[in-house]
C-alpha cells in the first residue's frame, strides 16, 4: 500500500511503503516484563519495543522500552520480575502515516527521540520509523543528485 502522491520522489515512495515501516515492529503489553522485552529485542535484532494497549480492538502505542532502558535497570534488578508499566516513559511522541520525511526529522528533534512510533486516523499502531533508516532515506536521495549531474555531463558529450 502506498501512502504518497505519485508526483513525489522515488525515496519518498520507498519511505512510504508500509512494508518497510512494518517490518522492525516489534511489540508488547505494559504487563509483560523486561526480561521479555530484552529476550524479543535480541530475536528480531531490535532495539526498543513499542509498549502497546487494546483498545476498542486495536493496538495503541502507549510508550518505548529501549535497549538502554534495560541495560540501566539490569544493572539494580532482576529483569524477570521488573514489569514495563513500572519503566515506561510518559509522553509518547507519535506521527501520523502519511507525515513526509521532513516533518518526521522536525518531531524527532524537538521530542529528542531516535524512534517515532507512527499511527493510522483512529491512533492505531501501523509502524515505525527511526533516525537510521530517515538518514538511509535522505542518504539515497543525495546519492541520486550526484548522479544528475554525471548524467547531465553525459548528455553534453553526446550531442557535440
Amino acid at each position: 500500500m502506498d501512502y504518497v502522491n505519485k508526483s513525489s520522489s522515488s525515496y519518498q515512495r520507498r519511505y512510504r511503503s508500509y512494508e518497510v515501516q512494518k517490518k522492525d515492529l516489534v511489540c508488547l503489553s505494559p504487563n509483560a516484563t523486561l526480561a521479555e522485552a530484552a529476550k524479543l529485542m535480541r530475536k528480531h535484532q531490535v532495539g526498543a519495543i513499542i509498549v502497546v494497549e487494546d483498545r476498542e480492538g486495536s493496538s495503541t502505542p502507549v510508550s518505548i522500552i529501549t535497549d538502554r532502558d534495560i541495560a540501566l535497570q539490569a544493572e539494580i534488578g532482576d529483569l524477570n520480575s521488573c514489569k514495563i508499566a513500572n519503566y515506561m516513559h510518559d509522553n509518547l511522541t507519535t506521527a501520523h502515516i502519511g507525515t513526509d520525511e521532513f516533518e518526521l526529522v522536525r518531531i524527532m528533534k524537538e521530542a529528542g527521540v531516535t524512534r517515532l512510533p507512527l499511527v493510522d486516523d483512529q491512533g492505531s499502531l501501523v509502524g515505525i520509523v527511526t533516525a537510521k533508516k530517515l538518514l538511509q532515506i535522505f542518504s539515497e536521495g543525495l546519492s541520486d543528485l550526484t548522479q544528475i549531474s554525471e548524467r547531465q555531463q553525459q548528455n553534453e558529450r553526446s550531442h557535440h
